[in-house]
């Protein structure tokens, strides 16, 4: 009889506490309407409510087996632990994979009793001061993880409080990485169909997908953007995951360059899934390749092909609408982010050099059909962007010439003859004669 009024005591306490905490938290965050106070103030009450050292959300990534610890609440004269438990491998937690996978709350009373069967685990809670905890998995459109509280020291057992708190919470995770995605959707519109990605590398990284685009300035994480454009060059035939981590890191001593790379490619996925391609790298063969599920079109193989076009071709109509496309595409050195790196120097002299030399095969076609002002034009665009090329000097001297404009081409003329080449001297000298 006694054992019988005992559990109804503890059912109206729970329910009376249950009741007050629900209004009281409403109370507060009703006329709250920014999000990460919403959440701050729901991880406030939980640890409130089961009198615990910190309540926190735990975010899962399961393809690449990562947790992070985005949000957190410690009472007070508790260290906070958010800094710490970032892309933390889920393999040393088998017992949080598995809980997960049966949507069932994680009862863990005495942590203690994990050494045997879980050691690991046992040894990361140990470190944090964690002796019991009770945790919520959630799994709703674009979140999955956990919501948790460390070391409660009532209803430990009950998990009912801490499951209509992680259903708030998740609700207001689900608006934060709404809006990020709508406001780069806004930012940048376009109507590319789901699987196709143009990729641009000249003059900086853009990518552009059906969801919205992404720049250099997006992607703040160096090693990110470094991962992905290294990637883009390399794209034939995936890369060994030592070569990735020698590239990401030249100048350190890897030891578990899976591991360390997974992390980056964490990272690199948050700011990719703004506009729906958070699976663009995926793991393949013990290592990370583009998504072959992807058409990607990047402005360098354009290019290259257009140029290899206007070599094949005979007809002069197209090949100048050929040099007009190849030109527009060509917008500044490839990936400059990056020029610094040894990795990309020879990529990027590849396309320079050819832009060179489809510059200077346009302005000789605008010479062959006696059209000097559009030669002009093109060699002043070229020198803007490649200020001590010879050949672009001469072309531009000659075509003021042929305009009839000598004493303004003599003019550039005697500025530019210190950096040209004896024979390029002779050539400008029969064309810029000074009239006396």
């Amino acid at each position: 009889m006694s054992n019988e009024v005992t559990a109804c005591q503890m059912s109206a306490e729970f329910l009376k506490d249950y009741l007050e905490a629900l209004t009281l938290v409403g109370h507060r965050l009703r006329n709250t309407e920014e999000s990460v106070k919403i959440i701050n103030g729901l991880l406030e009450s939980a640890c409130c409510f089961y009198h615990a050292d910190r309540a926190y959300v735990l975010e899962c990534d399961w393809e690449l087996a990562t947790g992070s610890n985005t949000y957190e609440y410690c009472a007070e004269g508790v260290l906070p632990q958010m800094e710490t438990l970032q892309q933390v491998p889920l393999e040393i937690v088998p017992h949080w994979m598995n809980v997960f996978r049966t949507n069932e709350p994680m009862i863990i009373p005495d942590v203690d009793a994990l050494k045997e069967q879980y050691e690991d685990e046992h040894q990361m809670l140990s470190r944090q001061g964690i002796h019991s905890l009770l945790a919520m998995p959630f799994s709703k459109r674009i979140n999955t993880g956990y919501l948790g509280v460390d070391n409660p020291q009532r209803y430990q057992d009950d998990p009912r409080y801490l499951q209509i708190i992680t259903y708030a919470i998740v609700a207001e995770l689900n608006e934060i990485k709404l809006e990020h995605s709508i406001d780069v959707i806004t930012k940048h519109v376009t109507q590319h169909r789901d699987r196709d990605i143009r990729i641009n590398c000249f003059g900086g990284l853009e990518i552009i997908g059906a969801r919205g685009s992404l720049t250099d300035d997006d992607i703040t994480t160096e090693q990110g953007a470094c991962l992905l454009s290294y990637l883009l060059l390399n794209s034939q035939y995936p890369r060994p995951i030592r070569e990735l981590a020698d590239v990401l890191w030249p100048e350190e001593a890897v030891d578990n360059p899976y591991h360390d790379v997974k992390n980056v490619v964490y990272r690199l996925k948050r700011t990719l899934g703004l506009i729906g391609l958070e699976d663009l790298i995926i793991a393949q063969g013990g290592t990370f390749i583009l998504n072959p599920h992807y058409e990607i079109q990047t402005d360098f193989e354009r290019f290259e092909e257009a140029c290899n076009k206007i070599a094949r071709e005979g007809n002069h109509e197209v090949i100048s609408a050929l040099y007009h496309g190849a030109m527009d595409l060509y917008k500044g050195n490839l990936l400059p982010r990056f020029d610094h790196m040894q990795w990309q120097m020879p990529r990027s002299a590849y396309y320079e050099n050819m832009y060179l030399r489809l510059v200077k095969c346009c302005i000789a076609n605008k010479f062959d059909n006696h059209d000097y002002a559009a030669a002009q034009k093109t060699a002043v665009e070229a020198l803007a962007r490649e200020p001590y090329d010879t050949d672009l000097m001469v072309a531009l001297t000659i075509s003021m010439c042929k305009q009839g404009n000598r004493n303004l081409a003599y003019s550039y003329f005697c500025r530019i003859k210190p950096q040209l080449a004896e024979e390029q001297i002779d050539i400008l000298m029969k064309h810029c004669q000074k009239n006396k």
